[in-house]
C-alpha cells in the first residue's frame, strides 16, 4: 500500500511546491512513515541531477539500448 502524499514527494524534494503545500508536506512526513521512507529513497536526486549536463543527456538518447 502506497500513501497517496507519496507522489508529491519528488517534488517536494526538487523544491518546486509552494511555501504551502512545502510546509503541509513537512507535517505529512512527521506523521507517515511510508512518507519518509519514500524521502530517504529520493533525497539523493537532486545532487544526481545536479551533476548531469546536457551532453551527457543527449549522448544517453543516441546511445541504443544494449
Amino acid at each position: 500500500m502506497r500513501c497517496g502524499e507519496a507522489s508529491s514527494i519528488g517534488a517536494y524534494v526538487l523544491g518546486a511546491l509552494d511555501l504551502r503545500e512545502r510546509l503541509a508536506m513537512e507535517q505529512h512526513l512527521g506523521v507517515c512513515a511510508m512518507c519518509r521512507q519514500e524521502l530517504i529513497e529520493v533525497a539523493h536526486l537532486p545532487g544526481l541531477l545536479h551533476r548531469l549536463t546536457l551532453d551527457d543527456v543527449i549522448k544517453r538518447a543516441a546511445t541504443p539500448d544494449s
